[in-house]
């Protein structure tokens, strides 16, 4: 008598995106930041994908971390995955510590004036020119330069308002006139894009 060849498996979702949204729902819950929640659930996202399933167990963590540890993450992008997983766990009722990982105590490289103009000089993208000299001049963060919209652009005098920055205060950065001079010419050729009744100052070539 021939086994019948039938595959009786039940196929794993990787439909993550119901759990991602419950996972956005806890974190406004608990009064987190948009910037954190946004940085948060890409850390999830990729955590969900490499165990596949939206529910990992205690094992599925343990080979995520060896997989962090494997790919020599640094310290930091472990805190931030850290970070995220925890409360992603807690909001399965499965609470879980996780040391923080203390920074290495070295002294870390700094750019000098030779090393930015070199940076700016090879730059043939004029958004990508102006996002950059605007990070640089500005002592922003990542998130911060995210967040400015066009009307937060005050090139007369200077400066450009912060809106929620670090710890979520809003406050105001001073530039340059190379950097002004950049945002000039990129406003004359930036297409006009509302998003959310916002007019960005930078976004992506897809909108």
């Amino acid at each position: 008598m021939h086994r019948v060849a039938v595959d009786w498996s039940i196929a794993t979702s990787t439909n993550f995106e119901p759990s991602l949204k419950r996972f956005r729902r806890y974190l406004e819950d608990q009064g987190i930041r948009e910037s954190t929640i946004i940085g948060y659930i890409g850390n999830i996202c990729r955590y969900l994908k490499f165990t596949k399933t939206n529910q990992p167990s205690h094992q599925d963590l343990e080979l995520f971390r060896d997989y962090m540890a494997d790919r020599k993450m640094a310290r930091s992008t472990k805190n931030q995955y850290n970070y995220a997983i925890k409360a992603y766990h807690a909001m399965l009722g499965d609470p879980i510590e996780m040391k923080r990982l203390e920074p290495n105590n070295q002294i870390p490289y700094y750019f000098d004036k030779d090393d930015v103009i070199k940076i700016f000089s090879v730059i043939t993208n004029l958004k990508h020119i102006a996002m950059l000299q605007t990070i640089f001049y500005a002592c922003l963060r990542a998130s911060e330069l995210c967040n400015i919209d066009v009307s937060d652009l005050d090139l007369k005098n200077l400066t450009i308002r912060i809106n929620n920055g670090k710890c979520g205060k809003d406050g105001i950065s001073l530039i340059n006139n190379e950097c002004a001079s950049t945002l000039r010419r990129y406003l004359e050729v930036k297409p006009k894009l509302i998003i959310d009744g916002r007019e960005p100052l930078f976004f992506t070539d897809y909108g």
